[in-house]
């Protein structure tokens, strides 16, 4: 399936031996803060490296040291890391391509799961969902055909002003990527770019209206249901999206902590507080290193990890239309104080964590039961044996908006994850 960002090839992780269970120590706050403070001094000297594309604080094999996480893009460049930096270990991750965001080039006849199905309403999370921007190319190569970018819807929010338990300013959470991008036709009718709602340049969004499932597929995209089986129905419209700053693939001095868009649900088919696989959400709550996390997406569906870093600043691709005269064909933004995720060894097909569509996707606390790399349960409390829980099952951490692609340039065993603890304050709404 055709994408419109760069390839990537197969992850290599250095420390394969990381992949660990939920019951291993962590490093102590105080050996976290140590590590920040060197990440700030140090950040801006090793985002300066060629190829360098992500550094965050992560921990040892073993669980009982912070450590920096360095992430090299090794098609652009091989820099020579240092064993240790002010005394900190530095656990080097090798890519073969850049992180890129995650969404997906729709193609109707690869809608196989139910995550891709039309929803009965109320409308689950961690679902396929899209602007109603079906096109239709007229010219060119791809004359007769249709298509559209789709992601999945995260949280069910509501804005802090409404009346408490009333269900009034209601709606969902996703990527402005995902419910704010902007398509570019080329003159022969063909795709030119996809560029999320930004600033240097400035796009803002073309469509409002929401469609679940994703157009266009399965067909029109309806505002109410009718009677019989789930169709594709209006899910709500965009009525507020945080844009994004581009910056040089060098790593600019623009910052962005969220790639997030509210969507006020359509009360004909309204959002479910209810994730798909999962249950129903609590929290938020702070990442911490170590913890198991499971996500629901478009694309791979229920899938588990662990957080393996945490304060990370990453530099993620978008097409390259969407880049500045100044940088053109590098169009890249910088995210800071992200979660990174790891897929959990065992427990997804292909060790795949995130796939392109799953941008959007809702992140929660999990302990899963897994079986020749199936998740059997998603354990919403622990297993036998286990350790007594820390936090509650489901407890929400992140949105889903980045990762890295090892296999046939769609599916990744790393993501990345804007806090929800940030993201909610910062559009001010809550779960609900």
């Amino acid at each position: 399936m055709k994408t419109y960002f760069a390839r990537a090839a197969a992850l290599t992780l250095v420390l394969l031996a990381f992949f660990r269970t939920e019951a291993l120590a962590a490093p102590s706050s105080a050996q976290i803060k140590a590590a920040m403070q060197v990440q700030a001094r140090q950040e801006s000297e090793l985002l300066s490296l060629p190829g360098v594309v992500a550094v965050g604080v992560g921990m040892s094999q073993d669980g009982s040291r912070a450590v920096l996480r360095v992430h090299v893009d090794t098609s652009a460049g091989n820099p020579v890391l240092p064993p240790t930096i002010e005394g900190l270990s530095v656990q080097r991750v090798d890519l073969p391509g850049p992180i890129e965001a995650k969404d997906q080039c729709l193609n109707p006849a690869n809608a196989v799961c139910l995550h891709q199905q039309p929803q009965k309403p109320p409308i689950k999370m961690g679902v396929e969902t899209s602007p109603n921007n079906f096109v239709v190319f007229t010219a060119g190569a791809n004359m007769g055909k249709s298509r559209g970018f789709v992601g999945t819807m995260g949280f069910r929010v509501q804005r802090n002003a409404a009346l408490p338990n009333v269900a009034t300013d209601v709606g969902y959470i996703t990527n402005n990527h995902v419910a704010a991008n902007n398509e570019f036709l080329n003159a022969a009718g063909d795709t030119a770019g996809n560029c999320p709602t930004q600033v240097n340049p400035q796009f803002i969004p073309t469509v409002l209206d929401q469609c679940q499932p994703g157009q266009p597929n399965p067909g029109p995209c309806l505002a109410a249901p009718p009677p019989g089986p789930p169709v594709a129905l209006i899910s709500g419209s965009l009525v507020q999206v945080v844009p994004i700053v581009m910056s040089p693939l060098a790593g600019g001095s623009f910052r962005n902590t969220m790639d997030v868009a509210f969507v006020l649900q359509n009360n004909l088919a309204p959002a479910s507080n209810s994730i798909l696989d999962l249950g129903i959400p609590t929290g938020p709550i702070a990442p911490m290193l170590g913890q198991t996390v499971c996500k629901s997406g478009r694309t791979t569906g229920l899938t588990a990890g662990n957080v393996v870093a945490i304060n990370t600043t990453v530099l993620v691709r978008f097409t390259n239309a969407c880049g500045t005269p100044q940088f053109v064909n590098q169009a890249a933004a910088v995210f800071v104080n992200q979660i990174d995720v790891v897929s959990k060894d065992g427990c997804n097909p292909q060790n795949g964590f995130i796939g392109n569509g799953d941008s959007g996707s809702p992140l929660v606390v999990c302990y899963p039961a897994c079986r020749n790399n199936l998740i059997t349960s998603p354990g919403v409390t622990p297993l036998p044996g286990e350790p007594p829980l820390i936090v509650p099952g489901l407890s929400a951490v992140g949105l889903m908006f980045a990762g890295n692609s090892d296999v046939n340039d769609t599916l990744g065993s790393e993501g990345f994850a804007n806090r929800l603890d940030v993201v909610l304050p910062g559009l001010g709404v809550h779960l609900f």
